[in-house]
């Protein structure tokens, strides 16, 4: 249904996206959200009479905005209330001046690539990812338009707590355990995120781990080697951004077996997993040699048994490059 913006006391209007009372949106014509209201389907958005209707303010609903929440490189973020839906947040930008428009820019979104930006996320909300809404993502309600040509575009989506943030910050064992679950659920529902950041992981008030942020995302089909490869590699980038030092020396075959499980050969692959592992540990005679002052053992064949007296499966030898998904957050 379509709706009126209007501002709680207190609350400034503006900021990027020029919002202001009284704007009215409308479903957008081309998005797919439908809804069921008291048993019976909306009206067709694309019916021209009833978007005459909405663009009037006939039967809008009131979008009661009370807080601003963040500005990213395309949308403003509010906190609002929705008479049927109840705390809800809602993206909105203003198609003339959105931010990321000037080229050469990290985050530079041509202007004609704007509205694909809002269709692939909505896509993955209403296919990948339905099963998951209202649980680990938030519940998506749609996608909408005001003014002509699109002037602003919109999605309203479920309240799903509160944003990590991009700041550097130390969170303890019990919410790192629940940012990996969180990440594992969505990986074996075949999707990367491919955008890891504190900013797209939410808190809510039951303490749970929502996600969010699905512009970069990307299905992986989990009967492919390549597509495993591909989920275990986020996984590692997941472990390098909030775990610290105490997983900064993750291994792949520390995963569950759920992420290889679905494969023809899942045993074939684990192995190969667990010999690319060993020979890490194998260093050249030169290397050994300088690894040796600085309290490394090897043994005959120039293989790590220990440094400091740690074992293999705990210590840390040497660097490792960042898979390529670590390199697009």
């Amino acid at each position: 249904m379509s709706f009126e913006i209007r501002f709680a006391n207190g609350i400034e209007p503006n900021l990027c996206s020029k919002l202001i009372g009284g704007l009215h949106f409308t479903p957008h014509p081309k998005s797919h959200y439908t809804e069921n209201v008291e048993g019976t389907r909306l009206d067709d958005p694309t019916d021209a009479h009833r978007q005459e209707e909405f663009a009037a303010g006939f039967n809008s609903e009131i979008l009661l905005i009370t807080k601003h929440m963040n500005s990213g490189y395309l949308w403003d973020f509010w906190l609002a209330d929705h008479p049927r839906y109840g705390r809800v947040i809602f993206k909105v930008f203003y198609r003339p001046e959105y931010p990321c428009r000037i080229p050469h820019l990290y985050e530079y979104i041509p202007s004609k690539k704007l509205f694909d930006e809002l269709v692939k996320e909505e896509n993955f909300y209403l296919r990948q990812l339905s099963t998951l809404q209202g649980n680990l993502v938030p519940k998506y309600y749609g996608m909408y338009t005001s003014g002509k040509k699109d002037r602003y575009l919109a999605m309203l989506l479920e309240y799903a707590g509160q944003s990590l943030g991009s700041r550097y910050i130390e969170l303890n064992r019990e919410y790192t355990e629940k940012i990996y679950d969180a990440y594992e659920r969505l990986h074996l529902h075949g999707v990367m995120q491919f955008d890891i950041d504190g900013r797209q992981n939410l808190i809510d008030e039951e303490g749970r781990v929502r996600l969010v942020g699905f512009r970069r995302a990307e299905s992986v089909n989990l009967r492919s080697p390549k597509g495993v490869d591909r989920i275990i590699g986020e996984a590692w980038c997941i472990r390098r951004r909030f775990g610290g030092r105490q997983d900064m020396n993750f291994r792949p075959t520390g995963l569950p077996d759920r992420y290889w499980n679905h494969l023809a050969d899942s045993a074939g692959y684990k192995a190969k997993m667990e010999e690319k592992e060993r020979l890490r540990l194998w260093h050249s005679p030169a290397m050994r040699a300088y690894n040796e002052k600085l309290g490394i053992v090897y043994d005959e064949n120039g293989f790590v048994i220990s440094e400091h007296g740690l074992p293999p499966d705990v210590m840390r030898v040497g660097g490792e490059e960042a898979p390529p998904e670590c390199h697009n957050t």
